[in-house]
């Protein structure tokens, strides 16, 4: 793979470890303490379709930061070389192989599983203790305080999104659609793959229950949908979930990272 150094230079990327293949430190934007409406409102999102989504509800999350990017193929790969995790499994066509030609792109075809390891690994190598957003996190991240329907508000725009209505048709740069950041500069929350998080697929509303025990069994919850969806499937409140075992060929993931006490 040719190592696409400058551009993750140029987008706040942390290379210096890169001479003996260690991690790769991805840039954060920092999400303050405090409450947010999470969930949706009917009246408010006509798309609001699934029961899943409620009731909007208020919860106090703690500060943290989160990933700008989604982890990036280039980003894992260090972990592959290492032998920390596998390389992704096939899924729907998409090999290994495939995926390295573009390092740019997402990493898809991980399961759930295999992201924690990946955190993991970047714990031995900072001062931040890296996991999965919780899905509380990964919602106020994407849609703010207020409730916004998507990253950049209220009102649909096909350009700020890798869904269907762009006809793209495939995953695309991690540095692209910057124009669709949410209100803390996240950039792709909307569309292009889907994130595992960390917790459990229940109900709302969302409480601090044992749905972040990373050792029980059961579905885990996916965020932001794909190049695959559509307009409704992008939303921030839309939730969805699969097996942890899975590889899903849409889905990657995204870091959140808290300073150590």
């Amino acid at each position: 793979m040719n190592s696409p150094f400058n551009d993750f230079n140029a987008h706040g990327y942390h290379l210096e470890s890169m001479q003996n293949h260690g991690p790769i430190i991805p840039p954060l934007c920092h999400i303050p303490s405090g409450p947010f409406l999470m969930g949706s409102n009917p009246e408010k999102d006509i798309w609001c379709s699934q029961v899943y989504e409620l009731p909007q509800h208020t919860i106090l999350v703690s500060g943290y930061a989160i990933g700008t990017y989604p982890v990036s193929v280039f980003e894992y790969n260090q972990a592959v070389i290492n032998d920390i995790v596998p390389p992704p499994a096939s899924s729907m066509g998409i090999t290994w192989e495939e995926q390295l030609h573009n390092p740019n792109n997402p990493v898809v075809c991980v399961t759930w599983k295999e992201t924690l390891i990946y955190c993991n690994w970047l714990n031995h190598f900072s001062d931040y203790l890296w996991r999965l957003p919780t899905e509380a996190e990964w919602e106020k991240a994407s849609r703010g305080l207020a409730g916004a329907i998507y990253p950049w508000g209220d009102v649909w725009d096909k350009n700020r999104s890798n869904s269907t209505e762009g006809g793209i048709g495939h995953v695309v740069s991690i540095f692209d659609f910057t124009n669709g950041m949410s209100i803390y500069g996240v950039s792709q929350m909307s569309g292009n793959i889907w994130e595992w998080c960390s917790s459990l697929a229940r109900p709302y509303p969302y409480v601090f229950d044992n749905r972040e025990d990373l050792t029980l069994s059961g579905n885990r919850i996916l965020r932001g949908g794909s190049w695959a969806e559509d307009f409704k499937c992008v939303r921030s409140a839309f939730r969805y979930d699969d097996v942890p075992e899975r590889p899903y060929s849409h889905a990657g993931f995204r870091v959140v990272a808290n300073l150590s006490p």
